[in-house]
């Protein structure tokens, strides 16, 4: 844009050198008599104006248009990540399947967005059969962030490309795509387990997991399971 006006100024300039050239050798060939001298003095002052006002024109109106780009780079409709875009709704069913997927969807987390997810039938639906909610969010690819806060508050979000947080009922949670230019395909799963499961990963919070240079890869039609080592004995019991 710059470029642009500067083009611009610089043909003006050179317009007004050139017509200022002409004159100065029309005057040198202008004749003694009054009358062709006065005519050249005459077309000499009316160029001379002209390109004045011409140099004057284009230097507001460069100078105008540097400033409004200025002010609409500054975008104040641009969303904030406060102001929630979208919202998804999951549902507990009344034929619920305890420790298995219970509400799927995929979604496109658009750049720089916050998404509200809510959970809902949980207290209508899950009974005393089900002990908590756990609500993945898999991307591939780029990050994403996952939380129970409408902004992000530390100690109350994750991120990474698979990320969950356990839900007790009815309520929200908020999935964040902090990238400003890229638009994320995520998988939102809400998975129902009963009330004697194990939180999936709570071992690993208590007890170190062992280093192995072995993982056991299973492959089905449907899911890739990773065998690793058990964080513990006890661990093991409990899961």
């Amino acid at each position: 844009m710059f470029n642009g006006y500067i083009v611009l100024f610089d043909l003006a300039t050179l317009l007004s050198l050139i017509i200022t050239t002409n004159l100065f050798y029309l005057h040198r060939q202008a004749t003694t008599t009054m009358y062709r001298s006065g005519n050249v003095r005459l077309a000499n002052t009316i160029f001379k104006c002209f390109c004045t006002y011409l140099m004057f024109y284009v230097t507001i109106s460069a100078s105008q248009n540097v400033t409004s780009d200025a002010s609409a780079s500054v975008d104040p409709q641009q969303p904030s990540l406060l102001s929630v875009r979208e919202v998804v709704e999951l549902t507990v069913p009344v034929a619920l399947r305890p420790n298995d997927i219970n509400d799927y969807r995929e979604i496109v987390l658009q750049p720089y967005s916050n998404t509200r997810i809510h959970l809902s039938n949980y207290s209508k639906n899950a009974g005393d059969q089900v002990g908590y909610a756990l609500v993945q969010l898999h991307a591939f690819e780029y990050n994403v962030t996952l939380s129970y806060n409408s902004s992000i508050v530390d100690g109350g979000h994750l991120s990474g490309q698979n990320v969950g947080l356990l839900m007790y009922g009815d309520g929200d949670l908020y999935a964040f795509n902090l990238n400003t230019h890229q638009p994320v395909w995520v998988s939102l799963v809400l998975m129902l387990y009963n009330r004697s499961a194990p939180v999936p990963g709570g071992c690993n919070l208590e007890f170190p997991v062992e280093i192995s240079p072995v993982l056991n890869l299973t492959l089905t039609p449907e899911v890739i399971i990773v065998d690793t080592p058990a964080a513990a004995s006890k661990c093991k019991a409990s899961s």
